[in-house]
């Protein structure tokens, strides 16, 4: 579910990563600036950068994801 926040400009064509949304978050989760957003936390999700980093190299299972959701 984390990733698919972050894919959803992704799936509705707006880019082909997430690291090309002017607005995404991406660059600032791997970044080492100082930010408000809470990036530890983020991290955590993922375990790692590289985890994370590569969660969203993967192709995101839309259908996977509504029938988990029960939509």
């Amino acid at each position: 579910m984390k990733v698919q926040i972050l894919f959803d400009r992704v799936h509705h064509g707006f880019c082909s990563h997430p690291l090309e949304y002017p607005w995404s978050s991406y660059l600032t989760c791997i970044s080492l600036k100082p930010t408000k957003l809470k990036r530890d936390t983020v991290m955590g999700w993922f375990d790692n950068e590289a985890n994370f980093k590569n969660k969203h190299n993967d192709k995101v299972d839309l259908k996977k994801i509504e029938r988990w959701l029960e939509l």
